[in-house]
C-alpha cells in the first residue's frame, strides 16, 4: 500500500530547520508539509523510570517498550507510526540521552487494519551514524510501499483470544469501546508488550475497517493521562500507572483486574463465535454493513443494532433487540432498507405480539411513523404491514391495533390530506369503504381537520355511487352541529334523495332558524321546497317542528284575491286532516303574521268566516285581539263592517264584548258614519242591524259618553234613544 513517510529525531539538519536537535529529519517529496503539525502528538517519547540501581545501557535500551500507534489526522488521511527509544542524539558516544527515532507513514485510504502493519518492514527503527550528522539538509526520502508485519492477522489474533478466557475479556473490552461515543471513557490495556496490541487488534478486527480506521491507539504512553488515543497500551513499571482520571476504564490483565462489563448480548455471543468458530461470520457481518450502510463509520452503541439488522438478513431475529435495529435503520439505513426490514419484522410468527405489547408496539409503530413522508406513504406502509401481519394468529387484533395508530397519525400528522386517504380507500374497495367512513367521522370530530362541510363535501365527491351516500350523511349529522352545516346537510339529502332516519330531525331543526315574520321569498321559496320533499317522502310531519306553520302561513299570504285565499284554506283542512296536523299552529305569532292579510284578501264576512274555519284558527282572546287591533288600526269603513259582520255572525257574547271595547275607542263622528251606513246599505240584513244596534246602545251609554249622553237628555229633552227621533 503506497505511503509518504516521515522521520522524526535528533539530527545535525533537517529538511525544515537549520539547528541541529529533534526535529524533522526528511520526509518524501509527495508528504503533505501542511498535515506535519498533526502529527505532533506521536512527535514525543518517554522511556520508563529504570528501576533504582539500574543504569542505562544497550541491553536495557533494546527492552524498552517501542510506541506503534495509529489515527486518523482527518478524513482521508491516516497515521501509521512506530517510535523506537535509541539512546544518545546524533552525536553518538559522546551526546545526550533521550533521542528517539519516530517513523510515521501517512496513508490516504487504509485497506487493512492499522495492526496488521505492527512489524512491518517499512517502518525504521535506527539511524546510521552519517545520516544524522550531514553537514546539509537530508535528501528526499523515497517513496515506499508498506507492507503487513508478520505478527498480526486474524487468525494469530483468533488464537490468541482462545487462550486463557481471553475472550470473555474481549467482550468486555469491545462493550466499553463502543459505550465510549456516549460515556468518554478510553481503554487501557497492562499486559506484557507482545499482548498489547493484540488486544488492540482485536479491538480493531471486532469492527468493519471504515469503523476501526476512526478508533486511534498507542502501544505504548508513559502518561496515560495526557492520552488522545481511544486504545492505550501501557507499562505498570516505570510509568504513570495506574491513572486517576475517571475518564479511563482500566483491563490490568497483569494483575488479573478486569471491569465488570455486561456482556449479556447477542453482540458478545456473536463475537465469541466469530473467533472461537467462525470468522467468516464476521468477515460476513463487516460486508453486510459496507455495502448496504456505507453511512456508518463510527464505533458506537448502533453495532448492536447493525448486527439484529444483519441477522434478520440470514434469517435471525431477537424481539430483544429490536429497539437497537431500528435506531440503527433511523440513522443508517435507506426507505428501502428500513421498509424491508420493518416488513421482515411483521412476517415473524411473534409480530401479533410485538403490536400487543404496549412498548414493543411504540418502537415499531413509531419506526412506521418515521418511514412516512406522506399520508399516502403512511397508508401503503399499513397496507403491506397489514398483509404481513393477517399470515399469524392473532393477526386480526394486531392489524386492528395498527389501524387505529393510522387514524391517530392522521389526524395529528396529515389532517389535510384526508381527501387523499379518502380516495384510495375508495379505490381500494370492500372493508376499506368502511375505514374511509371511520377516518371520515374522526375527522368530523377534530377542528384541525377543517371544517365538517369542507370534509362531507370532499368525500362525497369521491364516492362512486348514491348508495354510499347514506352512512357518510348520517356521520355528518352527527357532528355537524352548526346550523349552516345541518342546512346544508338537509340540502344535499332533498338533492339526492338520500334515504334518512333522522329527516324529521333535521328538517325540524331547519325550519326553526325562521320566524313567522320576516321572510324573505327566497326563505318562502326554500320552505316550500321542504316542504315539497318532506310530503314527498312521507315525512311525519309532525316531528317536522314548525314546517307546518310555515307552509300554511305562506300558502295564506300569498294569497292575492278572496278566491286564492279560499283554495288555501280548502288546501290547509284537507291536508292537515290527511296528516293529522289538524289546521295552523295555536300560535300567537303565527296569528300576527297572518291575519292581517286574511282581512285585506277576504272579500265578504262569508269568505272571510270561511276561510278562518277551514284553516283551523283558534277562536280565543288573542285571535280577537289580533283581529281587532288590525282593524282599528287600518281602519278602513268597509274593513270595519266586514269584520263587523264577521264578529256578529260568531254570536259569541265573548267575541262581542271585544268588539265593543274596541268601538268604545272610536270617535262620535266616525260611529255615526257607521251607524248611518249600517241603516241605509244593511237594512236588509236584520240580524246584523239588530245586532248593531246593542252595540251601538251599549257605547252610548258607557263611560264618559254615557254620561255625555245623559245630561243632554236632561237638559235638551231628547228622547231614550241616543239617535234621537229615529229610535
Amino acid at each position: 500500500m503506497k505511503a509518504h513517510q516521515l522521520l522524526y529525531t535528533s539530527c545535525r539538519r533537517g529538511r525544515l530547520g537549520t539547528n541541529d536537535g529533534l526535529q524533522v529529519y526528511s520526509f518524501d517529496r509527495g508528504f503533505p508539509i501542511d498535515d506535519i503539525g498533526s502529527l505532533q502528538p506521536t512527535l514525543s517519547y518517554r522511556m520508563p523510570n529504570l528501576p533504582s540501581g539500574v543504569s542505562i545501557s544497550d541491553e536495557v535500551i533494546s527492552d524498552l517498550p517501542r510506541s506503534f500507534a495509529y489515527r486518523k489526522v482527518h478524513e482521508g488521511l491516516c497515521d501509521i507510526s512506530l517510535t523506537t527509544y535509541l539512546g544518545k542524539d546524533y552525536m553518538g558516544p559522546t551526546g545526550r540521552f533521550g533521542n528517539f527515532l519516530a517513523h510515521h507513514m501517512v496513508l490516504e485510504a487504509l485497506d487493512a487494519y492499522p495492526a496488521e502493519f505492527f512489524a512491518s518492514e517499512g517502518f525504521r527503527s535506527s539511524m546510521g551514524f552519517d545520516e544524522v550528522n550531514l553537514e546539509t539538509k537530508p535528501p528526499y526520502l523515497d517513496d515506499v510501499e508498506l507492507g503487513a508485519g508478520h505478527i498480526i492477522s486474524m487468525d494469530t489474533v483468533s488464537m490468541f483470544l482462545r487462550e486463557q478466557e481471553r475472550l470473555d475479556v474481549l467482550k468486555r473490552m469491545a462493550a466499553c469501546l463502543l459505550a465510549k461515543p456516549r460515556d468518554g471513557k478510553r481503554i487501557l490495556i497492562n499486559d506484557s508488550g507482545p499482548n498489547i496490541i493484540k488486544w488492540i487488534a482485536a479491538l480493531h478486527y471486532v469492527l468493519p475497517l471504515r469503523c476501526a480506521e476512526n478508533v486511534s491507539f498507542i502501544s505504548y504512553l508513559y502518561n496515560p493521562m495526557e492520552s488522545t488515543w481511544d486504545i492505550v497500551g501501557i507499562v505498570e513499571e516505570g510509568t504513570l500507572f495506574p491513572p486517576t482520571q475517571p475518564e479511563y476504564v482500566l483491563f490490568d490483565l497483569i494483575n488479573g483486574s478486569v471491569p465488570s462489563v455486561s456482556t449479556d448480548t447477542e453482540f458478545s455471543d456473536f463475537l465469541e463465535l466469530a473467533f472461537s468458530v467462525s470468522p467468516d461470520s464476521l468477515h460476513n457481518f463487516h460486508a453486510f454493513l459496507d455495502k448496504g450502510y456505507p453511512s456508518y463509520r463510527v464505533a458506537d452503541d448502533g453495532m448492536y443494532g447493525a448486527l439484529a439488522v444483519y441477522q434478520m438478513s440470514i434469517g435471525i431475529f431477537d424481539p430483544n433487540s429490536l429497539n437497537q435495529a431500528l435506531d440503527f435503520l433511523s440513522s443508517h439505513g435507506s426507505e428501502e432498507q428500513n421498509q424491508d426490514y420493518l416488513l421482515k419484522v411483521l412476517e415473524q410468527s411473534s409480530a401479533p405480539d410485538l403490536i400487543g405489547d404496549a412498548g414493543s408496539r411504540n418502537t415499531v409503530l413509531g419506526f412506521l411513523d418515521s418511514l412516512a413522508t406522506s399520508a399516502d406513504g403512511l397508508l401503503d406502509l399499513c397496507l403491506a404491514a397489514e398483509k404481513k401481519l393477517l399470515t399469524h394468529s392473532g393477526g386480526d387484533q394486531a392489524t386492528s391495533i395498527l389501524w387505529q395508530h393510522f387514524y391517530s397519525r392522521m389526524l395529528e400528522q396529515y389532517p389535510a390530506e384526508s381527501l387523499v386517504v379518502y380516495r384510495r380507500f375508495v379505490e381500494l374497495g370492500g372493508p376499506r369503504g368502511q375505514q374511509a367512513l371511520t377516518l371520515f367521522s374522526l375527522f368530523l370530530q377534530n377542528p384541525a381537520c377543517g371544517s365538517p362541510r369542507s370534509q362531507f363535501d370532499g368525500i362525497i365527491g369521491i364516492l362512486r355511487s348514491t348508495t354510499e351516500y347514506p352512512p357518510y350523511v348520517n356521520a355528518y349529522f352527527k357532528h355537524a352541529t352548526d346550523p349552516a352545516e345541518r342546512m346544508h346537510l338537509l340540502e344535499f339529502i332533498m338533492a339526492h334523495n338520500v334515504a334518512f332516519g333522522e329527516a324529521e330531525t333535521l328538517v325540524c331543526e331547519a325550519v326553526s332558524t325562521y320566524a313567522y315574520t320576516g321572510m324573505t321569498d327566497a326563505d318562502s321559496e326554500r320552505i316550500l321546497r321542504i316542504w315539497d320533499w318532506a310530503y314527498g317522502c312521507g315525512l311525519d310531519t309532525k316531528k317536522c317542528g314548525r314546517l307546518w306553520g310555515l307552509v300554511t302561513g305562506i300558502f295564506l299570504n300569498e294569497a292575492r284575491s278572496a278566491d286564492e285565499l279560499l283554495s288555501a284554506s280548502k288546501w290547509i283542512l284537507g291536508t292537515g286532516d290527511k296528516l293529522g296536523m289538524g289546521g295552523v299552529p295555536v300560535d300567537d305569532a303565527f296569528a300576527k303574521w297572518t291575519i292581517p292579510h286574511i282581512l285585506d284578501r277576504a272579500d265578504t264576512p262569508q269568505c272571510l268566516r270561511q276561510v278562518i274555519y277551514e284553516s283551523g284558527f283558534k277562536l280565543n282572546q288573542t285571535f280577537v285581539s289580533i283581529v281587532l287591533k288590525y282593524t282599528f288600526s287600518h281602519y278602513t269603513q268597509e274593513k270595519w263592517l266586514k269584520v263587523a259582520r264577521y264578529v256578529c255572525s260568531l254570536r259569541s257574547r265573548r267575541f262581542d264584548s271585544a268588539f265593543l271595547d274596541a268601538c268604545k275607542r272610536l270617535s262620535d263622528k266616525r260611529l255615526s258614519l257607521i251607524d248611518a251606513t249600517v241603516h241605509s246599505d244593511h237594512m236588509t240584513d236584520w240580524q246584523f242591524v239588530t245586532w248593531w244596534e246593542r252595540i251601538y246602545e251599549e257605547i252610548q251609554g258607557s263611560g264618559f259618553r254615557g254620561l255625555k249622553n245623559r245630561l243632554r237628555k236632561r237638559f235638551d229633552g231628547s228622547h231614550d234613544s241616543w239617535r234621537g227621533g229615529r229610535g
